[in-house]
């Protein structure tokens, strides 16, 4: 009984090893990790994945499952673990063709309606859909890249201006002379909300910024505060 379980823990052992070795799972503290490319990746896994994980643990079971059912019978004979794992691979095999034979029957009925994805397959439209949605990312990443460095350059100009004019700022908008730095990038003939006085009996919590971007944003608009520090709040 001892020897069966010293073997057990040295199959879990062996498994448990080959699962992290093939993790491509992010490691912390600095420790590196492997990476292949999409090729190598696709047949790591699909080779990992019948063989070193499942085909190794699934033995174990198989085994005794076996040796339960034919205890009491001299027809059949008994797996050790090195034959369970030969039935555990032939079914993998014949799974792996079962697989196969699915996947081409596909493309066979909808030829051009499947597209790669990684390891697997996904449908034209919705991969479609998600380079639609990836663009569509990337555009409003170029916008708000955009609007903040066209506040910034309104931001530097005013600074000057405080610096060469004993830290007075532009009386109004026509004073400054910026030309098109008051334009909002994205919105043709409309311009920066400039407010350079503030009450000074009202609240510093509700003080208007310096600058800010006008009500036009679905979310939230870039602002100059009265320190020249550029914030983005929500409407």
């Amino acid at each position: 009984m001892q020897r069966i379980n010293q073997q057990i823990y040295k199959i879990f052992g062996t498994a448990i090893f080959l699962v992290l070795l093939f993790s491509e799972s992010a490691v912390y503290a600095g420790m590196p990790t492997i990476a292949l490319s999409r090729y190598g990746a696709e047949r790591l896994i699909g080779i990992s994945t019948a063989i070193f994980i499942v085909m190794i643990v699934t033995a174990i079971p198989v085994m005794f499952c076996w040796n339960a059912l034919v205890a009491g019978s001299n027809r059949f004979k008994r797996l050790n673990y090195a034959k369970s794992l030969g039935v555990v691979f032939l079914g993998g095999c014949f799974f792996v063709l079962i697989l196969a034979m699915i996947a081409g029957s596909r493309e066979l009925f909808s030829p051009g309606a499947w597209v790669p994805n990684g390891i697997v397959s996904q449908t034209l439209y919705n991969a479609e859909m998600e380079r639609l949605a990836q663009l569509k990312e990337n555009k409003e990443h170029q916008l708000n890249l955009t609007r903040y460095e066209a506040i910034l350059k309104l931001r530097d100009a005013l600074q000057t201006f405080a610096k060469e004019h004993h830290d007075q700022l532009p009386a109004s908008i026509e004073e400054s002379e910026f030309g098109n730095l008051w334009l909002i990038p994205f919105a043709a003939g409309m311009s920066y909300e400039y407010f350079p006085e503030t009450d000074s009996e009202s609240s510093i919590s509700y003080a208007p910024p310096l600058v800010r971007e006008p009500a036009i944003l679905p979310d939230a608009r870039f602002a100059i505060g009265r320190e020249f520090e550029i914030t983005e709040k929500a409407k």
